[in-house]
């Protein structure tokens, strides 16, 4: 669970903080991927691409992937695009 800890700031004021230990288990993002709906290859969903059918799946996998608790950094790696991007098509999708 948790635990309570403090610190200092440098300028000998004091502050606490809580630390979480609890590990939360996320489903690798190749294996969300594969789940999805459309029989597409990896590698076309990684590729910088505009066609319309791997955008859809693509943005279709972004939406899935932050709902399931990714980071859009994490997502943004993965699909080797920037986490502007990601970001963009989160809040679109709202």
């Amino acid at each position: 669970m948790g635990s309570m800890a403090m610190g200092s700031d440098g300028n000998g004021v004091a502050f606490t903080f809580a630390v979480f230990t609890e590990a939360v288990s996320l489903m690798p993002t190749d294996r969300l991927a594969r789940g999805l709906k459309a029989n597409l290859a990896l590698e076309m969903l990684r590729f910088p691409t505009r066609v319309r059918k791997v955008t859809a799946v693509r943005r279709e996998f972004v939406v899935k992937a932050v709902k399931m608790g990714h980071r859009p950094s994490a997502v943004a790696a993965f699909l080797r695009c920037t986490p502007s991007a990601i970001s963009k098509i989160v809040a679109r999708s709202l």
